[in-house]
């Protein structure tokens, strides 16, 4: 092994051998049997790596600042002062609407993984009608969702609630779009309020198939 070892410095083969090295050595065997396949040279070039890398990771008196100043005034601090969107101009037949929607408003039955969860809150059927028609009726130009820690719940419960939610939204700005914005909207594919022919060219089947069940309920009786 010594061989391996005659291009390193003292303080090299110290390094070596010390716990500064095993993050990247591994255990003393595997630093050994690493040596064995390269040669001198790539052995020094080898510590050589591993003691920069230390080096430039330890605070250094004189050579490191302990705060690093911010240049407040170079284009990459300010980088994220884009200039205001044309399209959040307020116009003159509205306001435009951002919502912020914190989870700790659902009881906690539909969102257990957010801070503070608080007893009697809005059920999902109550939030998703609100959130819906606050995105229908307005002029919405953001959505977030806030307070969820999925971590808090296993059973990912409260992530599939949040993304109705947010589903709830998107629906809603579908629907502005749309230009449907009556108040208490029924949507005549999930609902039979109001719909006469709600089956369609179907009827003709459930006709038949009524048809057959009161014969055969008509022929049980005659036996």
């Amino acid at each position: 092994m010594a061989p391996k070892l005659e291009l390193l410095t003292l303080e090299q083969i110290v390094f070596l051998s010390s716990g500064d090295a095993r993050p990247f050595t591994g255990s003393i065997n595997e630093t050994v049997e690493a040596l064995k396949e390269h040669t001198p040279e790539e052995a020094r070039e080898w510590v050589e790596a591993m003691q920069q890398v230390v080096d430039q990771s330890r605070y250094v008196e004189g050579r490191d600042l302990p705060n690093i100043p911010c240049n407040t005034g170079s284009p990459e601090f300010n980088a994220w002062r884009l200039p205001r969107p044309r399209s959040m101009d307020p116009r003159e037949e509205g306001r435009k609407l951002h919502i912020s929607f914190d989870i700790d408003v659902l009881d906690p039955a539909f969102t257990v993984a957010t801070g503070t969860p608080v007893p009697g809150g809005l059920t999902m059927r109550e939030s998703i009608t609100i959130v819906r028609r606050l995105c229908a009726e307005s002029n919405v130009v953001g959505f977030d969702l806030v307070e969820f820690h999925p971590a808090l719940d296993p059973t990912y419960a409260t992530a599939l609630n949040s993304v109705h939610i947010i589903k709830a939204c998107l629906t809603g700005i579908a629907m502005n779009r749309e230009g449907m914005t009556a108040e208490h909207y029924l949507n005549p594919l999930s609902s039979e309020h109001a719909v006469d022919d709600y089956y369609g060219d179907r009827q003709e089947f459930l006709d038949a198939t009524r048809a057959e069940e009161e014969d055969e309920d008509s022929d049980s009786s005659q036996q």
